[in-house]
C-alpha cells in the first residue's frame, strides 16, 4: 500500500494498525502481510513509477499482477490518474 498526498503518513499508519488488530503483531501470516509506504516529498508520477517497477513484488518475490489506484477526493480523476500511471513507465528516461 503506497500512500501519497494529504496525510499520507496517517493512511500508512492506519493500514499498519488495522493489520495488527486483525492478527497477533508477532505472528502476522504471509497472506496477511501488507507492506506500507508513504510518499510526501515525491511526485504522484514518481510514486506510480515506483509502484510498477519496485513495488510490483510481494512477499517471497511473488509478482503482484494488479494495481488498484484509490483516489479519495471530490472530483472524478479516474482517466487522468490512469493516464499518469501509464505515462510514468518511462519517467527515468525523461528525468535529468
Amino acid at each position: 500500500m503506497m500512500a501519497w498526498g494529504v496525510n499520507s503518513s496517517r493512511w500508512d499508519d492506519t493500514v499498519d494498525e488495522v493489520t495488527r488488530k486483525l492478527f497477533d503483531p508477532d505472528e502476522i501470516p504471509d497472506a496477511g502481510f501488507v507492506m506500507t509506504t508513504w510518499h510526501t516529498d515525491e511526485t504522484l508520477e514518481g510514486v506510480f513509477w515506483y509502484a510498477q517497477f519496485n513495488g510490483a513484488w510481494g512477499f517471497n518475490d511473488q509478482e503482484l499482477a494488479f494495481t488498484l489506484i484509490l483516489d479519495i477526493g471530490s472530483e472524478d480523476r479516474g482517466l487522468e490518474l490512469l493516464n499518469l500511471f501509464r505515462q510514468s513507465r518511462d519517467l527515468p528516461d525523461r528525468e535529468p
